[in-house]
């Protein structure tokens, strides 16, 4: 959700890609389609926890989704607010999976994805906690944040540390993609310490 106080926005850099036979929403997305329809699987729509027509029907209040229906970003911050939503209880595609994860949207564009936004989510216990200006962006624009956890740290450094010497197209130390982890790239790293990548 979003309001004047967190507001919401999903954007891309570039257009959100929509399907003409998709929709807003998963429960628009009829998986029985994708052979006559192939883009449709890439279809940019919202949800709770479902990726398809079968789970979760999402429901909407106070969100404009008319621009992001037609490519554009979607966004709300105004008093009154807008939201996504599932009734709770309800939906048991929208319960957290083994990682402890719930899908909140597909989106298919060849720019850089930028979300802000909220979240009010029910516990196991029954309270109703509320995560105000979350912030993400994919794909993470730090090269040296290796663990892609959002900033450069001792844990990126680690990683490096423990790939020292390998030689090799997929070593996980290779910041600068030639192959081989060494002392460039630790300098990197330690060049980039503190970063935050979103």
């Amino acid at each position: 959700f979003g309001d004047a106080e967190s507001p919401l926005l999903l954007s891309s850099t570039t257009d959100f890609f929509q399907d003409a036979v998709g929709g807003t929403f998963a429960q628009s997305v009829n998986p029985l389609l994708f052979p006559t329809y192939p883009t449709l699987e890439y279809d940019s729509w919202l949800t709770i926890g479902s990726d398809d027509n079968t789970g979760t029907q999402t429901q909407s209040v106070g969100l404009n989704v008319f621009t992001f229906a037609s490519g554009g970003d979607l966004s709300s911050g105004s008093v009154n607010g807008g939201s996504w939503f599932i009734t709770p209880d309800t939906e048991p595609t929208a319960f957290p999976d083994a990682e402890g994860k719930v899908l909140i949207a597909q989106v298919t564009t060849s720019g850089t994805v930028t979300f802000n936004g909220n979240i009010l989510y029910r516990t196991g216990e029954g309270t109703s906690p509320i995560a105000r200006d979350l912030a993400l962006v994919f794909p993470n624009d730090c090269f040296t944040d290796l663990n892609q956890d959002g900033v450069v740290n001792i844990n990126d450094l680690l990683i490096v540390l423990s790939d020292y010497g390998c030689v090799a197209a997929d070593c996980s130390g290779d910041t600068n993609n030639n192959g081989v982890v060494g002392i460039d790239d630790i300098l990197s790293i330690l060049g980039t310490f503190g970063d935050n990548c979103y």
